[in-house]
């Protein structure tokens, strides 16, 4: 089986696209920090859409 979390992040999409690409490092890096903390070593992080 497999599970699935969708994320939304609001207005980091309304930002211009060089502060975007830095929100959404820190994004997905504090994602990650996250799942590992709570035992999910296994994952795939994908990014669909934009502006």
């Amino acid at each position: 089986m497999n599970n699935c979390i969708l994320l939304r992040y609001g207005e980091i999409g309304l930002k211009s696209k060089k502060v975007r690409l830095k929100f959404e490092q820190q994004y997905v890096h504090a994602i990650t920090e996250a799942l590992k903390r709570h035992g999910i070593i296994k994952f795939d992080l994908k990014n669909f859409g934009g502006r």
